[in-house]
C-alpha cells in the first residue's frame, strides 16, 4: 500500500471536497458566499459559476490544459504530438463549457440583468444532454478507471501500458460518489441553506472527476515517455 498515492487520490480529493460541503451546509452566510455568492439581479447560475467550487474546477483544467501544452515540448514523436494537440482542443472546449464561454462575466461586468441575459449559454444544458452526458461520462469513468486498470494490468503491450490508469483512481471515484451522496442527502434534508441556491450540489462530484482527470494527465502525459521505459505502467504515478 503507497500512502503518498493514498493522500494523492484520496486525502487531497476527501478533505477539499469536505471542506467546501461542510461551507456549503454550514448556515453561515459569509461561508456559503464563498462556495455559492448570492449577488441579486443577475442570471441565475451566473451566481455560482462566481464561486469558489465552480472556479476550481476550471483552474483544474487549465491545469490540465497546461499538461498538455507541456507535453506537446517534452513528449517524443509526430503522432503524440498530435494527439497532445487534439487532446488540448478538447481540454480547452470542456473549459469554455463550464464557463459558458464567459458570458456570466461578461453580464456581470456589462451589468445585465436576468431579463435581458443569454438563454443558450452552451451547449451540454441543452434540452435533455446534460443527463445524457453524465450517463455516458459515468459509464465510461467505471470502464476506464475501474476495470480497465484492473483487467489489463499484466498486458504486455507496450501502447496499453502507457495509457492505462493507476489502480488508487478507484479511490478518487469511491469519493467521488460519497461526498456525491453526502451533498445530496444534506440538501434533502434542507440542512442551513438558508435560502442559498440548492441546486449546486453536483459540482461537489464534478470537482473531484476533474481532479482525477488531471492526476490521469499527469501521469500519461508528464511522467511516462512515449517509446521508453513503460514496464511498470499504472505503477508508476508520482513516483
Amino acid at each position: 500500500m503507497d500512502k503518498r498515492k493514498i493522500m494523492v487520490y484520496g486525502g487531497i480529493p476527501l478533505g477539499v471536497s469536505l471542506v467546501m460541503v461542510v461551507m456549503y451546509f454550514s448556515g453561515i452566510s459569509v461561508l456559503q458566499q464563498i462556495i455559492l455568492p448570492q449577488l441579486g439581479g443577475v442570471y441565475g447560475s451566473s451566481e455560482r459559476e462566481l464561486g469558489v467550487l465552480e472556479n476550481l474546477q476550471n483552474v483544474v483544467l487549465l491545469v490540465m490544459l497546461g499538461m498538455c501544452l507541456r507535453g506537446m515540448k517534452i513528449q517524443p514523436g509526430m503522432l503524440w504530438k498530435v494527439v497532445l494537440a487534439g487532446l488540448s482542443c478538447f481540454t480547452l472546449l470542456v473549459f469554455l463549457e463550464e464557463v459558458d464561454y464567459g458570458l456570466h462575466w461578461y453580464e456581470l461586468a456589462r451589468g445585465i440583468g436576468v431579463e435581458d441575459a443569454a438563454e443558450v449559454r452552451n451547449l451540454h444544458n441543452v434540452g435533455g444532454r446534460t443527463n445524457a452526458i453524465k450517463q455516458v461520462v459515468d459509464l465510461g469513468m467505471l470502464v476506464f478507471f475501474v476495470i480497465l486498470p484492473f483487467a489489463l494490468a499484466k498486458s504486455g503491450n507496450r501502447f496499453v501500458r502507457h495509457f492505462l490508469a493507476d489502480r488508487y483512481s478507484v479511490l478518487t471515484l469511491v469519493i467521488a460518489l460519497v461526498v456525491s451522496k453526502l451533498a445530496h442527502q444534506l440538501n434533502d434534508m434542507g440542512l442551513s441553506l438558508n435560502g442559498i441556491d440548492n441546486t449546486n450540489t453536483s459540482e461537489f462530484r464534478e470537482l473531484v472527476t476533474y481532479y482525477l482527470c488531471m492526476l490521469y494527465y499527469w501521469e500519461v502525459i508528464l511522467k511516462r515517455r512515449w517509446g521508453g521505459e513503460c514496464e511498470r505502467g499504472s505503477e508508476s504515478v508520482l513516483e
